[in-house]
């Protein structure tokens, strides 16, 4: 799923600190702490610090997979699930759909209304 309107890969990127954290044995030692800002809207803007080992380091958009995202020129990724179900960017950017009902056809089915029920 596309959700910026760009078919290009964008790169993401894990921190420095977190990078060693290749296997699953050493995820499982792993202690952190994430703080992110609520859900919005904003596909270009999301603030986030994870705090391991005392010291806080600020993620940005280069490490965050948005859902429909396709992993590409890698085989897997470790993660943190930070917004689910309908907390979702997608969800949050999805709008009902727009009304094929013509402006004649609404102002038919008014008259026909008041014909009707009057």
């Amino acid at each position: 799923m596309n959700l910026d309107g760009e078919t290009n890969l964008k790169e993401k990127l894990a921190l420095e600190c977190t990078k060693h954290y290749n296997s699953e044995s050493l995820i499982t030692k792993f202690k952190a702490s994430l703080y992110c800002d609520k859900p919005d809207m904003s596909l270009v803007r999301w603030n986030c610090n994870i705090k391991t080992n005392n010291t806080l380091h600020p993620l940005s958009l280069n490490q965050l997979l948005l859902r429909g995202c396709v992993l590409r020129n890698t085989d897997f990724v470790y993660g943190v699930v930070v917004y689910t179900g309908h907390e979702t960017k997608i969800m949050l950017n999805s709008k009902s759909p727009p009304s094929k009902v013509s402006n004649v056809l609404r102002k038919m089915n008014k008259i026909l209304y008041s014909v009707f029920f009057f």
